[in-house]
């Protein structure tokens, strides 16, 4: 539970910077965001193919017990032993995070990010000052 709380803070923080227009953190974002999103996509592919990859597990473990089982069944009948409404949320629970990471990339790359981030040039004129 302390590493998915620690990632939550980390985008938070990171958020906020953002926000604020800071240019370290814009370039921390474009480190991080592309690791969550790609993490995500692990873990959607995962959850998508579940049944075949736990099947392929059994079937090259080399025990005669495990190669015998039905992994479909198996995850079918631990699907069924959740709440209905529990599926939805983990698909929630996967999609967002993903879906977000791609949002904050996409929108990290458009050319008004860079006018937003840009360093403001210093004023040329200073007022009161003798002019050449």
């Amino acid at each position: 539970l302390v590493f998915p709380i620690v990632i939550i803070a980390i985008l938070v923080v990171l958020a906020l910077f953002n926000a604020a227009g800071n240019r370290v953190t814009r370039i921390l974002t474009w480190v991080f965001q592309p690791l969550v999103l790609l993490c995500g996509g692990f873990i959607v592919a995962g959850q998508l193919f579940a049944a075949q990859l736990t099947q392929w597990a059994f079937d090259n473990s080399g025990d005669e017990t495990l190669e015998s089982l039905d992994a479909a069944q198996l995850m079918d009948a631990a699907f069924n032993a959740y709440p209905g409404w529990s599926i939805v949320v983990d698909w929630a629970v996967i999609l967002l995070p993903t879906l977000g990471s791609l949002r904050v990339i996409i929108l990290l790359a458009v050319p008004s990010a860079n006018a937003y981030f840009r360093k403001e040039e210093p004023p040329t004129y200073i007022p009161g000052a003798p002019t050449a």
